[in-house]
């Protein structure tokens, strides 16, 4: 029995990195394969880490042709930019907050709403409860929800469940039912589709476009940033707000709300 076999069940997020851990650019390494499906069996969460200045896709490849099975992981990351999965619906399932809202925090990680203000305060907006309205900015969904793509918080996928890649028929009755960010499940074909990018032609408001755009006119729009020019909340990108149609970070909390 190894160290890995003991290891303590509280740790439910594995960063495993590739060259030199699952392999060594030629072969896998004895029992990496049975290792990296155990942890999954085990409910953890295993994210693949890579310095290579390729595309997940690419080294997705690579791994495939030295015979790692995609069962094998959640998701592939660049080690130099792991902030983007701590914005994924995934990270949801291994970290909660626990500041109520409008307690003292230092960071959204912290709060149980996901919401930290600029100074300090977790967001008064209560979490959205299954089949509630969402829209990962303002209204969040409750611990262990997800918002899926039709806007409405679902229970998600089991973690070992592999998801359809890019041209795979997909089930819309879950959030987030594609592999790839981004892609959608489109709603006439039942297939996942890639995001339409900003400045192309598209036909619905809601879907098609990447998730930094909307469809404004039948164009997908980048959404506007700070300083930017928008029409109503919900409107700008990230956690900006829309005040007097400028996008603004949130107005700091009242003083003592903090204590910091």
């Amino acid at each position: 029995m190894s160290y890995w076999d003991t290891l303590d069940p509280k740790y439910r997020l594995i960063l495993c990195d590739i060259w030199g851990v699952v392999h060594d650019g030629v072969n896998l390494y004895p029992n990496a394969i049975e290792r990296l499906k155990q942890w999954r069996a085990n409910g953890r969460i295993v994210v693949l880490i890579t310095n290579a200045p390729r595309t997940a896709d690419a080294v997705e490849q690579q791994l495939k042709r030295l015979g790692l099975p995609r069962e094998c992981w959640d998701e592939i990351d660049w080690m130099f930019a792991e902030w983007r999965f701590f914005a994924t619906p995934l990270c949801r399932r291994v970290f909660q907050g626990t500041v109520p809202p409008g307690g003292a925090c230092c960071n959204s990680a912290e709060c149980t709403t996901e919401v930290c203000f600029a100074v300090g305060g977790c967001s008064l907006e209560p979490l959205v409860p299954v089949g509630g309205t969402c829209d990962n900015v303002n209204l969040l969904c409750d611990v262990g929800l997800e918002c899926g793509t039709d806007s409405k918080c679902a229970v998600p996928p089991p973690s070992g469940v592999i998801l359809p890649d890019e041209g795979q028929p997909c089930d819309w009755n879950i959030p987030n039912p594609c592999r790839r960010f981004d892609d959608y499940c489109d709603p006439d074909t039942d297939v996942c589709t890639r995001r339409i990018q900003p400045g192309a032609p598209c036909t619905s408001i809601e879907f098609p476009c990447v998730r930094y755009a909307g469809c404004t006119n039948g164009v997908c729009t980048s959404s506007p940033g700070l300083g930017a020019y928008c029409a109503a909340e919900g409107a700008c990108i990230g956690g900006l707000t829309c005040i007097n149609n400028v996008c603004s970070a949130w107005p700091t909390p009242s003083p003592g709300t903090c204590g910091l």
